[in-house]
C-alpha cells in the first residue's frame, strides 16, 4: 500500500470522529475535498486549527469562548437570578437565536452516566452547586434533554436547588422520550420560553400543547400562501375543564413544568 493511500484512508477515518458520519459518508468528504475543493481543505485545516487552539470554556458558565469569561457572562444587563441550565454549548446557541431569554446558563458538557465514567464531578455539578448556594440565583431552568441519563442529571441538579430553596422549572417536556434539544427548531423552542406562564390548569396541559402547535402551523400556513386546509379534529372532553378544538400538526412544542 502506498504512502498516499494511507494518507487518503487516514483522512476518512478521521472524518468519521464527527457525530452522524459514518465510512461511506467520510469517503464522499475526503474524495470531494481532494477531486474538486483544494483550497477550501486548506482554508478548513487553518480554521479547524485555529480554533481549536484558541477556543476554550468560560470560567464561570463553561460555555465555549476565546476570553477567560464568555460574552453572555460579561453581559451586565443580563439577569443573574436565574440560570438555563444545558448539555452543550451547541444548546445556548439555539436559545440565544430563538428565544428571548436573558438570563444567565450553565453548560454542563455531558450528562450523568456512571457506567461510561462520567460522574457529577465531569460535568461540573459541585461548580453549579456553589453558583447555586451563593444566594444570587432565584430560578433554575433545566434545559436538559429527555434520555434516561439527562433525567438522573436533572434530578440530580434539581435537588440541589430545592434545598437551596430555589423555584425549579424544567424545558422541553414536549420533546419525544430520548430527544435531543439541539434538534428542535428556533420557532418551536421560542414558544417553549415564551408561553411559560400562561398555560392554564383548567385545561388538559395536552390539548394546550397541541393548541399552540396548531396556531403555529395555521401562521406558517397563512405565511406561504398555502392552499390546503388543515383538518380540524374536536379533542375528548378534559376532566379538568372543557374541551380545546385543535388539529393536529408534526410540530412538537417543548413546555416547561414544575420540577
Amino acid at each position: 500500500m502506498t504512502n498516499k493511500k494511507v494518507l487518503i484512508e487516514d483522512l476518512i477515518e478521521a472524518f468519521t470522529c464527527l457525530p452522524g458520519v459514518g465510512k461511506k459518508t467520510a469517503q464522499r468528504m475526503t474524495y470531494f475535498l481532494l477531486q474538486r475543493a483544494k483550497k477550501d481543505a486548506l482554508n478548513l485545516s487553518d480554521i479547524l486549527k485555529d480554533v481549536v487552539t484558541n477556543i476554550k470554556n468560560c470560567k464561570s458558565c463553561r460555555n465555549l469562548t476565546h476570553n477567560e469569561t464568555c460574552d453572555l457572562c460579561a453581559d451586565m444587563s443580563r439577569n443573574n437570578e436565574m440560570i438555563c441550565v444545558v448539555e452543550s454549548p451547541a444548546d445556548v446557541f439555539n436559545i440565544e437565536n430563538s428565544t428571548s431569554y436573558n438570563g444567565k446558563y450553565f453548560v454542563l458538557l455531558g450528562r450523568l452516566s456512571p457506567l461510561d465514567g462520567i460522574g457529577p464531578k465531569e460535568i461540573g455539578i459541585d461548580h453549579l452547586e456553589q453558583k447555586i448556594s451563593s444566594g444570587t440565583i432565584k430560578e433554575l431552568i433545566l434545559a436538559v434533554n429527555y434520555t434516561v441519563e439527562s433525567d438522573v442529571t436533572a434530578h440530580v441538579i434539581s435537588e440541589i436547588a430545592i434545598k437551596n430553596s430555589i423555584k425549579v422549572t424544567r424545558l422541553a417536556q414536549g420533546v419525544p422520550v430520548g430527544g435531543e434539544l439541539e434538534y428542535l427548531d428556533q420557532h418551536t423552542l421560542s414558544k417553549a420560553f415564551d408561553k411559560i406562564d400562561k398555560f392554564n390548569p383548567e385545561f388538559k396541559f395536552k390539548s394546550w400543547v397541541i393548541t399552540i402547535c396548531k396556531n403555529l402551523h395555521i401562521d406558517y400556513l397563512r405565511k406561504q400562501n398555502a392552499s390546503n386546509k388543515i383538518r380540524q379534529y374536536d379533542f375528548m372532553t378534559d376532566k379538568k375543564g372543557p374541551s380545546l378544538p385543535v388539529s393536529y400538526t408534526h410540530l412538537t412544542l417543548p413546555t416547561n413544568r414544575e420540577v
